[in-house]
């Protein structure tokens, strides 16, 4: 009998030790434990993800972005970038090598973005330098359709009058560019036309496009018959390529790697006189945040544009329609985008009312933009 008893403990024992790991990995992590820990990471979190990929706000000593373009320091800058990376890589050496493994510095903005453990989450969200910790979400392409893009925005008359993009760039954040192709310069890359780039996505130096989008996106900014069409293209694949043979990208690029292609136009801005960004992407709304500017929701990305914008960079983001369409049953009016963007909704022959606009104003423009 007592052979009997022993023998159930042990196995009880032994499923508890089985189990133990798994009501780890599902316990909740409070906001209490984390308390510079975003709604979104500790859903996730709290939906039994073990590891997960973040982007951490570091307190570094230097201006925020939003400081700097109110009041502008150029000269500034290039101390602030050494300092920013030494307080990026002075926050890693203090967080164990199985609870963090970075994946993204950023010189140009005082982020990070790496994986974390459930434990290295919340020894982040309790540090001083750390002023938040969010989720590396993903963000989808936006088709881009065949438009009679000079028509339609009138650039055609613009480049009559001699503005078409010479000696300027644009760096489009996409898919890649096929560089290969005869309207984007033909031959190998760089070339004449596109004039520089990486892949922060797979981190190598070959921007060949993986799907198309980010090739189409280029020709209507600035083939030939594009709206700039003399403008340069600085070609930043944030998409990962599904294989080895680079014929296929992934549905959904990664925050970070957005970041990073932000960062990367930043700091070649002279280089290649990079003069706007574009991003053609965007994501599902979330039920639990509300449209118009979402730079407290989106802290990461609203910090990267304002950094672009206080470096003379106009950037402009897709908004998309799917907040319009959902909004015929939600309270959502406009989709969400960062208030230093430039976010295009559409482009349209006929007169257009938009959030902000008078409505006397409209029947002269064929086009407007949110913000």
């Amino acid at each position: 009998m007592l052979r009997h008893r022993l023998f159930r403990l042990s196995i009880a024992a032994a499923l508890s030790l089985a189990v133990c790991p798994a009501a780890r990995a599902l316990r909740p992590v409070s906001a209490e434990e984390a308390p510079k820990a975003d709604a979104k990471l500790l859903r996730a979190l709290s939906q039994g993800a073990e590891e997960v990929r973040v982007i951490i706000g570091v307190q570094d000593g230097t201006p925020s972005a939003r400081t700097l373009l109110e009041r502008p320091d150029p000269a500034g800058e290039p101390a602030r970038r050494l300092r920013r990376l030494d307080g990026q890589k002075r926050l890693v050496g203090a967080i164990p090598q199985d609870e963090f493994r970075v994946r993204h510095y950023f010189e140009s903005f005082s982020l990070l973005a790496g994986r974390a453990t459930r434990d290295g989450i919340v020894r982040l969200a309790n540090r001083p330098d750390v002023a938040w910790v969010t989720l590396d979400e993903t963000r989808r392409r936006f088709q881009a359709s065949p438009q009679a893009s000079q028509t339609l925005i009138r650039s055609d008359a613009a480049n009559a009058a001699g503005v078409t993009g010479a000696g300027q760039a644009v760096a489009v954040l996409d898919t890649g560019v096929d560089y290969s192709i005869s309207a984007l310069g033909g031959g190998g890359f760089p070339n004449a036309k596109v004039v520089g780039g990486m892949d922060t996505a797979d981190e190598d130096n070959d921007p060949m496009d993986c799907e198309g989008h980010g090739t189409s996106v280029s020709g209507i900014v600035a083939g030939p018959n594009g709206v700039a069409p003399d403008a340069k293209i600085v070609a930043i694949k944030v998409f990962s390529s599904t294989d080895a043979t680079n014929s296929t990208c992934k549905d959904t690029a990664f925050v970070s790697d957005i970041l990073q292609g932000i960062n990367f136009a930043i700091s070649h801005k002279a280089d290649f006189h990079i003069a706007a960004i574009n991003m053609s992407l965007g994501a599902e709304p979330d039920d639990d945040t509300t449209a118009g500017y979402c730079d407290t929701s989106e802290p990461a990305e609203a910090a990267a544009i304002d950094s672009a914008v206080a470096a003379d960079i106009a950037v402009v983001v897709a908004a998309g329609k799917r907040a319009m369409e959902r909004s015929r049953t939600r309270s959502r009016r406009l989709p969400a985008f960062p208030r230093r963007s430039r976010s295009v909704r559409s482009i349209r022959f006929r007169p257009l009312w938009c959030a902000g606009a008078t409505r006397a104003a409209a029947p002269t423009s064929p086009w407007c933009r949110t913000s």
